[in-house]
């Protein structure tokens, strides 16, 4: 019989399945709300693994504040519902603005640094956020965190995990279609440019200080709506939810998926959630140690990334067949 994924392609059927998820979940487990939450999950994680692939993957910079975009999304959007009852919609849009704003002065107070000190700027600033947010009590409820309003869309009651899974899915994908866009778009082709050759990009008449700056904006943006959809999606929020730590696992999605692939870039987001989940109850210290293990093995059987594991694939069976490459 010939499979869905013949007839209309992985990307539809993928699509398809997302749609439905929680109609099947509702069948298979009625009173059982666990997988709609994990798959939402994954999907904010998806959100930031992709804003951080524009950054590192199409223009060559490393960060280590993305945890700090997401504290900052979170805590605006958190706050904004719960203290001044807006609508989710212009929260995640506040996020996402004030979230930009932080990310691109970042990125103009750092774009002269080499790589090396860059990533040093990055990390101070995603360790300092955690610390600052603690410190401003009266506001945030600092290190007991404070508890966030069930969300409303356009005045309907969108908070409980199925429902909000469909406004995550939403966002999540409206996302994506804008990333892919930008990618083959101008903006994409100079991000690319400047990763590639900074003074080839120069000749071209691409603003390199200028393009590094957005580019960090751009990462932020996502990183800030993440944040916002998180905090509803916890329903609780505090300091310790972003620690540096955080930001080093971002780091691990993009790195493992593939830092030049979104789509490699999200499956590191869905291995990350995933192996953090399956041993959220084992002993401590025992997911650090099969985490970092599984990192090793995979860097060192595919240096590109889990997105270059078909092109792997197709290589073996090549040379299994002793075929060459592209052979009828």
């Amino acid at each position: 019989m010939t499979s869905i994924y013949r007839r209309i392609g992985w990307k539809p059927a993928l699509g398809l399945l997302l749609l439905l998820w929680p109609l099947l979940t509702r069948l298979i487990a009625p009173d059982v709300t666990y997988y709609d939450y994990m798959v939402s999950l994954i999907l904010i994680n998806i959100c930031i693994a992709v804003g951080l692939c524009l950054l590192m993957g199409y223009t060559g910079l490393v960060s280590l504040g993305q945890a700090g975009f997401v504290a900052v999304g979170a805590y605006t959007a958190g706050l904004l519902t719960t203290n001044y009852s807006w609508d989710l919609l212009p929260a995640l849009l506040a996020a996402a603005v004030f979230s930009g704003l932080l990310g691109f002065l970042l990125g103009l107070a750092a774009i002269r640094l080499k790589s090396t000190y860059l990533i040093l700027v990055t990390l101070g600033f995603g360790v300092s956020v955690p610390h600052l947010i603690a410190m401003w009590k009266s506001v945030t409820g600092g290190h007991d965190g404070m508890a966030v309003n069930g969300p409303t869309l356009l005045g309907l009651d969108v908070s409980g995990p199925k429902k909000y899974y469909y406004v995550v899915l939403v966002v999540t994908g409206l996302l994506l279609w804008l990333a892919r866009n930008m990618a083959g778009s101008k903006i994409g082709r100079s991000f690319q440019a400047v990763r590639d050759s900074e003074a080839a990009a120069q000749a071209m008449g691409i603003n390199i200080l200028i393009t590094r700056a957005v580019s960090f904006s751009i990462s932020a943006v996502y990183a800030g709506i993440a944040g916002g959809l998180y905090a509803h999606h916890l329903g609780y929020i505090s300091p310790g939810d972003y620690e540096i730590i955080i930001s080093l696992n971002f780091l691990i999605m993009v790195v493992v998926g593939g830092s030049r692939s979104m789509v490699g870039s999200a499956l590191g987001a869905v291995f990350l959630v995933v192996i953090t989940e399956l041993f959220s109850r084992a002993p401590a210290g025992l997911m650090a140690v099969f985490l970092g293990c599984t990192i090793m093995a995979v860097m060192l059987a595919l240096p590109r990334g889990l997105a270059s594991l078909p092109d792997v694939l197709r290589e073996w069976w090549y040379k299994r067949k002793g075929e060459p490459r592209g052979a009828a």
